[in-house]
């Protein structure tokens, strides 16, 4: 059965085992906290390998989650930190003149001890700057045990998400807490989040996740081309129909939005939201699911692969001329 095959038969089981996961976890923390005593690279195909059961060519990268797997190693652009962090990014939005798209600001910061429940709306989004999943969607602040949310993100703050997934740029970021304006509907759903691919610069497809609740962050996706033309690259554990989907009324906004902000990048995918007929941004993300996503079917792993024409290595592994 090999190796892979172990751990894959027996995935379930160490999903359940909390003492299973917990030492796949601090492994994965140790060898990339290593870097570069074990290089990156080699931790990384570590990392894939049991995650999909390939182990990556570098030289010659196969599909999209291993392209990302490649950026990961071996890019390194300081405008990766600025754009991943929750609360800098909105100087990059700016500076693309994009502020009117700017999701409304109501807090920031340093630490949980700092958060001022009493000063904050009834309804908001708390998150921290520096990783993802570390969110708290509230639409009734009374309900809040307030010592219980600091104790969380305090948790989350001390928590390194470049030495969990090797998404490095994450590290760089400084740890802080943002408040922004629920966007949550009547419904208790998410708004519909439009995410625009962009390889080299250009948008290339949208996928639009729905069915994200106040609990639950489970996504069912569809995608479509520049046109709103469906794009058969959803796996079907994944898919749903498009005909949910009528074609945003801002879909050109959307488009030239995304353009203006992916220019620099090799690749990126922009999160942006259509409320009441006006674009709000949503975030950048570099890294989809880690480089390790299960919702692209080969259709879309070939073509996504054939657009995202990778840069050349950068010289240093390093993010500044200054680190050590």
């Amino acid at each position: 059965m090999g190796f892979y095959g172990v751990i894959n038969k027996n995935k379930e089981l160490m999903k359940a085992s909390k003492i299973i996961n917990d030492a796949y976890y601090k492994f994965l923390k140790f060898m990339f906290a290593l870097d570069p005593l074990i290089p990156l690279p080699f931790t990384l195909k570590l990392y894939y390998f049991i995650g999909t059961g390939k182990w990556i060519d570098f030289d010659n990268p196969a599909d999209f989650n291993e392209k990302i797997q490649w950026l990961k190693a071996y890019y390194r652009d300081p405008l990766y930190i600025e754009c991943a962090d929750k609360y800098a990014v909105r100087e990059y939005v700016r500076a693309c003149g994009c502020e009117n798209m700017l999701n409304q600001l109501y807090a920031l910061y340093d630490s949980e001890k700092d958060i001022d429940f009493e000063a904050l709306p009834k309804s908001f989004v708390m998150k921290c700057t520096h990783g993802c999943g570390f969110n708290l969607i509230c639409s009734d602040r009374d309900t809040l045990d307030y010592n219980a949310v600091r104790e969380q993100f305090g948790i989350w703050l001390k928590t390194r998400i470049g030495n969990i997934s090797g998404e490095k740029h994450y590290n760089y970021i400084r740890p802080r807490i943002i408040v922004e304006a629920n966007l949550i509907g009547d419904d208790g759903r998410l708004p519909i989040d439009y995410k625009f691919y962009c390889f080299n610069g250009k948008p290339k497809c949208v996928c639009v996740y729905a069915d994200r609740g106040i609990v639950s962050q489970g996504t069912t996706r569809c995608f479509f081309d520049l046109s709103w033309n469906e794009l058969d690259f959803c796996t079907p554990k994944y898919k749903t129909s498009a005909d949910r989907f009528p074609r945003p009324v801002a879909l050109e906004e959307m488009i030239a939005t995304a353009e203006k902000l992916a220019r620099p990048f090799p690749f990126v995918r922009v999160d942006l939201y259509q409320i009441f007929g006006k674009t709000v941004f949503g975030e950048l993300t570099f890294t989809p699911a880690g480089g390790k996503g299960h919702a692209y079917n080969a259709t879309c792993q070939k073509q996504f692969c054939d657009w995202l024409k990778l840069p050349p290595k950068s010289k240093s592994r390093k993010w500044y001329p200054s680190e050590r």
